[in-house]
């Protein structure tokens, strides 16, 4: 615990700390704040923007693998999900948690495809 003389109050601090407490009126714009976001170009297309959501899916994917993998599921149960092996496969999708896994990958799936190429994005998916 620290001591309650560590920094004591100033008392020419009262006025300002009262002033900056005080609430002042927003100041009207007129929209100049919109016509200055218009007027801005439109943001570069770095290497960030190409690659991020490339790994924020890859890291969505890679965790729902992961939450499957801790509860229990195994690789080759996966493959046989995956292969549409549905008697090996059933006991694995009636899990929730590997339900839940499974919902993951495909959410993160989806964001990567919209964050990609958004347009063509919801083109494939109409």
């Amino acid at each position: 615990m620290e001591p309650t003389d560590l920094n004591p109050p100033l008392d020419e601090d009262a006025p300002l700390a009262a002033w900056l407490r005080a609430s002042s009126p927003a100041l009207p714009d007129d929209g100049f704040s919109g016509r200055v976001l218009t007027a801005l170009p439109p943001p570069a297309h770095t290497w960030y923007n190409r690659f991020a959501p490339l790994a924020i899916g890859a890291a969505g994917a890679g965790a729902g693998l992961v939450v499957a993998l801790l509860n229990g599921a195994s690789l080759s149960g996966l493959a046989a999900v995956a292969r549409a092996e549905a008697a090996i496969g059933a006991d694995l999708v009636s899990d929730p948690w590997f339900a839940l896994a499974l919902a993951l990958t495909g959410l993160s799936l989806l964001v990567t495809l919209l964050l990609v190429q958004p347009a063509r994005g919801l083109a494939r998916l109409r």
